[in-house]
């Protein structure tokens, strides 16, 4: 049995704990904001010859107590190399939670202001493993160094302070909200109604549960049974967080030529694929169908056709096939992409020396390529849906795909 030396080469636990502070808060919160001049402001006073008076209005409340938001990290980890270095291994768990979130909390109409007032109410927490293994050798004049990794993830409201559940942003030019935080759940889940088909016929349609549904309409599901189609039929959809993020890294050398690749890569995540109310909808085609459109909507229900995933196409949408948030909007996440390919040869110093009667010291020929190949089921243009507001996360309304790239190239050095 070989020696524990010449297997463990290096290991090393190692832990840590912190905390940190973000002031990326709102600018003069702590300030209440007043209006006045607005028409809808002002009072008449007085008896007689009463005259209008300029009035002022609060808009939003200040918080005296606002302060920075609170990240506390807790990492667990292991580094660890054995058979001379050739293979390692890094592990780590770590538990993130951010205290104090800055959020709006909902407010009433009856409390009398426009805007609800920022506070340190919230509370979010991330914990997960990341995993990286890899082996490197050589094999003659073959170098090569490959790698993997992954990270887990699981993201939960802990506290939302005294506040109700936030409702997220509502869609440009629509009154659709997508998104719902609630404790317990992922922050910005997608929430809507669960759809079990589209009507092939009108005798099939429960008109005391969907009234203004036709024959081609969406059938939304009943969750609670009371017979009403109502906020409570409303349930969580997906997340936009994925459970795992992984990847894949490999550097290969051989003799002059060169070759790295890497491969990157989700899945556990959804997508809410939001740009399907421009994109789908026929009263955006003002009935004549001028317009550029998606290739889809050509699979659209039709008397006959047993089309279950789409509505058909009509100008007055009564029963919300597009207003409302649905399980139709909701689409898988996942995707594996070849990230970047880079391909190369650097000429012999022999070579460049006949080449170039020692002008040349060094000579690279090379190719790269970033994006080559995206394979995903999602229909939008790109399935790396980013978001600064975790409340509007994995929202496509249009985003610009990343483009595939290719270039060549030649290094001299003189």
């Amino acid at each position: 049995m070989a020696p524990l030396n010449t297997v463990i080469n290096d290991l090393k636990i190692r832990g840590s704990w912190g905390r940190v502070g973000n002031d990326a808060i709102p600018a003069f919160g702590y300030l209440s904001t007043i209006r006045n001049g607005n028409s809808a402001d002002n009072y008449v006073l007085g008896t007689g010859a009463q005259t209008i008076v300029i009035g002022s209005t609060l808009v939003r409340p200040g918080n005296a107590d606002l302060k920075w938001e609170t990240t506390q990290q807790l990492d667990i980890g292991l580094d660890a190399s054995f058979f001379g270095d050739k293979l390692y291994l890094t592990a780590d768990y770590y538990k993130k939670d951010n205290i104090g979130m800055l959020i709006s909390l909902p407010v009433s109409l009856e409390a009398g202001f426009q805007n609800a007032p920022t506070v340190n109410g919230g509370q979010v927490r991330n914990t997960g493993i990341e995993l990286l293994l890899g082996y490197r050798s050589k094999v003659g004049a073959l170098r090569y160094n490959v790698s993997a990794n992954a990270t887990t993830l699981k993201n939960e409201v802990i506290s939302l302070g005294v506040g109700q559940p936030i409702v997220g942003p509502t869609l440009a030019g629509s009154s659709m909200t997508m998104t719902f935080t609630r404790v317990g759940e992922p922050i910005g889940y997608y929430r809507g109604y669960v759809v079990d088909g589209v009507y092939q016929t009108s005798q099939e349609i429960n008109k005391t549960f969907q009234p203004n549904a036709i024959a081609g309409d969406f059938k939304y599901r009943d969750v609670n049974g009371d017979g009403a189609l109502t906020d409570a039929d409303k349930v969580n959809l997906g997340k936009p967080w994925p459970d795992l993020t992984y990847g894949v890294n490999a550097d290969l050398s051989y003799k002059g030529f060169d070759l790295n690749l890497l491969i990157q890569g989700i899945t556990g995540s959804q997508l809410f694929h939001a740009n399907k109310i421009t994109n789908y909808q026929m009263k955006y085609f003002n009935g004549n169908g001028i317009i550029n459109g998606v290739k889809d909507i050509l699979n659209h229900w039709t008397p006959g056709g047993g089309i279950n995933d789409q509505p058909g196409l009509k100008f007055t949408d009564a029963n919300g096939n597009y207003s409302n948030a649905s399980s139709f909007y909701v689409e898988n996440g996942d995707y594996l992409r070849i990230r970047n390919v880079a391909l190369g040869y650097n000429l012999s110093p022999e070579v460049i020396r006949k080449m170039t009667r020692n002008a040349v010291k060094s000579l690279r020929l090379y190719v790269t390529a970033q994006n080559l190949f995206t394979f995903t089921r999602y229909t939008g243009f790109d399935p790396e849906v980013g978001s600064a507001n975790p409340l509007n996360a994995g929202i496509d309304t249009g985003v610009y795909p990343l483009p595939r790239t290719v270039m060549g190239g030649i290094n001299i050095v003189f």
